[in-house]
C-alpha cells in the first residue's frame, strides 16, 4: 500500500526558514510553496487508485493462472478484466508523474529561500540541517523518477504475459509462458520494493521536518527575548 503521508510541514517549515528575508520574498515563496504542497498531495487520489487496482489484478491473475491449467478454460472475461486494469493503472501512473513533476518544479524556490537562509543564518548547525531537509526532499523525488520507470516495465510485462493467455488457441509451449511469468514476477517485485522505499523516505522526510520545525521555533523565541 502506499503511504498516506503527506507533506503538510513543508509550508510551516519555509515560513520558519524566511524569517530573515524580506517581507516581500517571504511571502513569494511561501505562497509558492503552498501550491508545492498542495500540488504534490494530489498525487495520493493517484496513488492509492494503482493500490486499489493492484490488489483486484492481484485476484484475476490468480484466477488466470490457476483456471489456466484447465485444456477448456474459457479466460477471455478475466484477461480483458486484466488488461483493462493495466491501463487504468498506466494512466493513474502517468497523473501521479505529472503531479510529481508540477510540484518538481514549483519547489525550486524553496532551494532559493534555503540558499537565502544559508546566507542570512548565524547558527550554521540550522543551516545544515536545513540543507539536509532539502537533500532528503531531492532524494525521494529520484526515487519516484526510479520508481515510475520500473512500474512501467512492469505494466509491459503483465500486459505482455496477458497478452500471449489471450492467443491461446494457438499452441504456447509450457517453457515460453513460465518464462513471461518469471518476467513479470520479477518486474513487479522490482517495482514493489521502490513503492516501500518511497514510502519510507516520505514518512523519515516528514517526522524530520516536524523536529525541526519545533527545533527552529525555539530557537526564534530564544532570539525574540
Amino acid at each position: 500500500m502506499w503511504s498516506k503521508g503527506k507533506l503538510g510541514t513543508l509550508l510551516i517549515v519555509c515560513m520558519v526558514l524566511l524569517a530573515a528575508c524580506s517581507k516581500e520574498d517571504a511571502l513569494n515563496t511561501m505562497k509558492t510553496m503552498e501550491d508545492t504542497v498542495n500540488t504534490e498531495n494530489q498525487m495520493q487520489e493517484h496513488l492509492q487508485q494503482i493500490a486499489n487496482l493492484e490488489g483486484q489484478d492481484l485476484e484475476l491473475y490468480d484466477l488466470i493462472m490457476e483456471q489456466g491449467k484447465e485444456a477448456d478454460a474459457k479466460l477471455d472475461d478475466l484477461l480483458e478484466d486484466a488488461l483493462t486494469h493495466v491501463d487504468d493503472r498506466k494512466e493513474h501512473l502517468e497523473s501521479a508523474k505529472q503531479i510529481m513533476d508540477e510540484a518538481k518544479v514549483k519547489s525550486e524556490s524553496w532551494r532559493s529561500a534555503l540558499d537565502v537562509y544559508h546566507n542570512d543564518a548565524k547558527e550554521q548547525e540550522m543551516v545544515q540541517k536545513a540543507d539536509q531537509l532539502w537533500n532528503d526532499y531531492e532524494a525521494r523525488q529520484a526515487t519516484f523518477g526510479e520508481f515510475y520507470e520500473q512500474y512501467n516495465k512492469s505494466l509491459a510485462k503483465d500486459k505482455e504475459l496477458y497478452v500471449l493467455l489471450e492467443e491461446q488457441d494457438e499452441a504456447i509451449s509450457l517453457s515460453k509462458l513460465k518464462s513471461k511469468v518469471s518476467e513479470r514476477n520479477k518486474a513487479f517485485a522490482k517495482a514493489n520494493k521502490l513503492k516501500q522505499k518511497f514510502n519510507q523516505e516520505t514518512s523519515v522526510f516528514n517526522k524530520e521536518h516536524e523536529s525541526f520545525v519545533a527545533e527552529m521555533q525555539g530557537h526564534l523565541s530564544k532570539n525574540k527575548k
